[in-house]
């Protein structure tokens, strides 16, 4: 896992811009890379606690900093 990059998304949008950003990122994104989002969106908690499900994709954790709530998400499935 050393070589993992980590990826931001610090964004206002709303949920399914968010997801479409980390759709993006996965796309081109290797096995165990991370994905880091940063929202004020409340419900993106669980929207993409529901896309990690679905997608076998690993929500590893939920914090707030600076009224963000801040989702960590590693990328353990292939995109596709």
């Amino acid at each position: 896992m050393s070589n993992a990059k980590t990826f931001i998304i610090d964004s206002n949008d709303v949920c399914s811009v968010t997801l479409s950003n980390i759709v993006k990122i996965w796309s081109n994104a290797s096995i165990n890379d991370v994905i880091v989002v940063k929202t004020s969106w409340k419900a993106s908690v669980k929207e993409l606690e529901r896309w990690c499900q679905e997608t076998n994709n690993v929500m590893e954790n939920v914090s707030t900093e600076n009224g963000k709530y801040v989702i960590r998400i590693r990328l353990t499935t292939p995109f596709g």
